[in-house]
């Protein structure tokens, strides 16, 4: 509106310049989205917002687990979605800041570790969302005699890997192992 107003006040050239200056901010407005796009392009989505979301929701279709436990942002409402509220999710581990776990919160983590029909969802370490959230989680399922059984390491288009699919089995008690 004021380079309307100012294009009236300088009259004869005001049309002119008002014109020159639409299409120099226009122009330097396409670079910025074409570099935008071109970074897009050459690097991928963010971690959060990913195309291996579809891989890993056909996977946890076909594997049809009893529940999917999601331990990290960016995958609940993305494979509610893609799956119209189909699949058994809920959240796997709370994914607040805190360094230990309150007593409630690690009995009910201790009981989703003991479902053995029961699968997690997570981002790898050093592309959690929530920084510790897999090793809050292994530490509460080591403690309780569990290992963690990969099932698969989905990755992106840049192979990547965004999203791991896991299990907890009983670790093999060490003094039960013959010589």
């Amino acid at each position: 509106i004021a380079l309307a107003e100012a294009s009236r006040k300088a009259r004869r050239i005001g049309e002119p310049l008002l014109a020159a200056i639409v299409l120099l901010l226009a122009g330097a407005n396409a670079l910025v989205t074409n570099e935008h796009h071109a970074e897009l392009v050459r690097n991928g989505a963010s971690e959060s917002w990913s195309k291996a979301i579809y891989p890993l929701s056909d996977l946890l279709r076909r594997v049809k687990p009893h529940k999917i436990y999601i331990d990290d942002w960016g995958m609940f409402d993305n494979l509610r979605l893609l799956n119209r509220g189909r699949l058994p999710l809920d959240v796997g581990i709370d994914s607040s800041a805190r360094t230990r776990l309150e007593p409630a919160e690690r009995s009910a983590v201790l009981r989703r570790i003991a479902e053995t029909d029961s699968v997690f969802v997570g981002h790898p370490d050093g592309a959690e969302l929530y920084t510790g959230l897999n090793a809050k989680l292994l530490e509460v399922a080591t403690e309780a005699g569990y290992r963690q059984e990969m099932l698969a390491r989905i990755p992106d288009r840049n192979e990547r890997v965004i999203f791991e699919v896991f299990r907890f089995v009983k670790a093999p008690d060490p003094g039960s192992a013959k010589n």
